[in-house]
């Protein structure tokens, strides 16, 4: 078992054990030509890790699985995402945007070589990073504020950050709130 889908099963098996009273669904994988598919449109192939999970599963169905309230985007919603922010970006909503990331990524409010992977609905993702500064890591995941721009670099990939998720899931680094419907840190 790869693992990536190893991964995938722990934070299923997390949910189940934690909170069984809420059915954690996600939507089935997509199929090669879809991913091909986006990638001609984004001019370059993606990380093994995240073609990975688009075969495995497309998306967590807007079940909120992730802290926050975040989702893994649908690949269809990941290319609207995408393609709106880079229309704002050429159309130069952003030029006088000035980000402040933390760590080996491009200051630029958006780039069309960033991924929007996952989301909370209100215009935060994190991003698969195609296109790093220098230092950075092709497929490093970075977090993305609609207010603040690119935050900082979160994990060196994908597989590696699923993989985070999990550990912290099973290290028990989080609750899930019934009342809020959502995973919080435990601190909170």
């Amino acid at each position: 078992m790869s693992k990536v889908r190893q991964n995938w099963n722990r934070i299923l098996n997390w949910y189940k054990a934690n909170v069984p009273s809420r059915e954690i669904q996600l939507s089935p994988g997509v199929d090669e030509s879809a991913i091909e598919h986006f990638e001609t449109i984004l001019g370059t192939e993606l990380p093994e890790d995240v073609r990975e999970t688009y075969l495995l599963y497309d998306g967590t169905a807007n079940t909120g699985i992730l802290p926050y309230g975040y989702d893994v985007s649908r690949l269809q919603q990941v290319e609207k995402d995408w393609s709106r922010w880079c229309a704002w970006a050429e159309s130069g909503s952003f030029d006088q945007m000035k980000p402040h990331p933390v760590g080996p990524v491009k200051p630029n409010w958006w780039n069309a070589k960033w991924v929007p992977i996952t989301s909370n609905g209100s215009g935060d993702h994190d991003f698969i990073d195609l296109d790093p500064d220098v230092g950075g890591r092709l497929g490093q995941v970075v977090e993305f504020n609609h207010e603040t721009g690119p935050r900082c670099v979160s994990a060196v990939s994908f597989g590696d950050w699923l993989e985070q998720f999990a550990d912290s899931l099973n290290a028990g680094r989080y609750r899930y709130d019934a009342e809020e419907l959502n995973l919080l840190p435990i601190d909170e």
